[in-house]
């Protein structure tokens, strides 16, 4: 029986994101085409995107139901209920989320894209007061380039944009303020700095962090993001990492795409499971690698017991296809399949924690594996559709799916 998604209690119902805002300009190519070949693309959207702002997306939508269709009085036909949800309705089954973010200010974006952004968000119900704007600065924008099998290639602007301005004095004001969260998700395309700083107030607040780790990039060297690792002796109660983060992290060296398609199973649990034991030395207590079509392999270290010790628990997902009652669903766009999967198990992890409000977070046994499983399903909901943002799915809908196993399906 597929698990249920149930609603947090009111104690734990405030999530903080700190992250990166990006307007996506996506086209879709005839192929990811190689060296000194021309291609042709179609344009298919430009719209906010990009970690921050998705995943702050992906867990408002996996704890709530999809605006329902209403009657317009027995005057005409149904129709969608655009209003934007209340934050204040329901707060008990709902879970509120505060997006901490920068874009560029209005001469510096012809668009207007900041502010399309920003707008959008509290379109949707994020509340959208720790989004600040850099002077004198651009927001981040992305070309997302997607293939005909739905993958996708990603190319960010590298120099300075809003994003590069999301510093600690930034984000503090906001952190702090407001009500306190449960839950404060945290990823690397800010300043690494700022994502530091971050995780040490979480950590001293007792408020559990999960950190995606990503990207790892010229910016953000595996060795570097080692060095850190050691040096600053945090604690991440989630580390979560897609694979090409996990390659550069790992030893003795990166896997190609073509030897990560073809290595064994056996052998990428084995390989991903080091990594785990490594990030757990380095004060990581669970610890989450997606690998797209080739599921999810997930390390927990649970609360330490009465002796003083730490019972390690392993999972390793196959990666799972959406069905409809006619068949499977079609892989459109993978773009934003990762940041469903953090949405849905971010609030699935805050529903566990919530469950035990009366206990401090850090002391209460998870079932990542329920974790895992709704955000495996959230994940392959969202490469049916065009577009990061706009692919992720509703709670009612990650519930309703029918789930059919694209591998091997094994659980330890």
């Amino acid at each position: 029986m597929a698990p249920q998604l149930r609603s947090p209690s009111p104690l734990s119902r405030t999530v903080k994101v700190v992250g990166s805002l990006n307007w996506d300009i996506v086209v879709g190519t005839d192929s990811n085409f190689d060296l000194n070949t021309h291609g042709e693309h179609e344009e298919w959207m430009r719209c906010p995107g990009d970690h921050g702002g998705n995943q702050a997306v992906a867990i408002y939508r996996a704890s709530r139901d999809q605006p329902q269709a209403e009657t317009n009085g027995g005057l005409g036909p149904e129709v969608r209920n655009t209003r934007r949800p209340s934050i204040v309705q329901d707060l008990s089954n709902n879970v509120e989320v505060h997006m901490i973010g920068m874009i560029g200010d209005k001469f510096h974006d012809e668009d207007e894209r900041g502010k399309r952004i920003k707008d959008r968000l509290e379109e949707i119900g994020i509340n959208v007061d720790g989004i600040s704007v850099a002077d004198g600065t651009r927001t981040g924008y992305a070309h997302v380039y997607v293939d005909p099998r739905g993958v996708p290639r990603v190319s960010t602007e590298g120099s300075v944009t809003a994003n590069t301005k999301l510093l600690w004095e930034v984000v503090e004001k906001p952190l702090k303020q407001g009500p306190k969260p449960r839950l404060i998700l945290v990823q690397l395309e800010t300043p690494l700095d700022t994502a530091l700083e971050t995780i040490k107030y979480a950590n001293d607040e007792g408020i559990p962090v999960i950190f995606n780790a990503a990207p790892v990039n010229k910016r953000n060297t595996g060795l570097r993001l080692w060095h850190l690792f050691k040096k600053e002796h945090l604690s991440f109660d989630h580390v979560i990492l897609n694979r090409d983060c996990a390659d550069r992290l790992a030893s003795p060296s990166q896997l190609s795409n073509s030897q990560f398609l073809e290595e064994p199973t056996e052998n990428l649990s084995k390989r991903y499971q080091q990594l785990a034991r490594d990030l757990h030395k380095q004060g990581a207590s669970c610890v989450v690698i997606t690998m797209g079509h080739r599921g999810v392999i997930a390390s927990y270290l649970e609360p330490t017991d009465v002796k003083g010790q730490r019972t390690r628990n392993v999972w390793h997902f196959g990666a799972k296809v959406g069905c409809s009652q006619t068949g499977p669903n079609p892989v459109v766009d993978q773009t934003g399949a990762s940041d469903a999967f953090i949405g849905a198990y971010a609030v699935e992890i805050l529903r566990q924690y919530g469950a035990e409000h009366q206990r401090e977070p850090k002391s209460v046994h998870l079932d990542i594996g329920v974790a895992l499983e709704m955000g495996v399903r959230a994940g392959g909901l969202a490469v049916g559709k065009k577009g990061s943002m706009d692919s992720i799915p509703w709670r009612d809908e990650i519930e309703g799916s029918v789930f059919a196993a694209a591998e091997g399906f094994q659980f330890d």
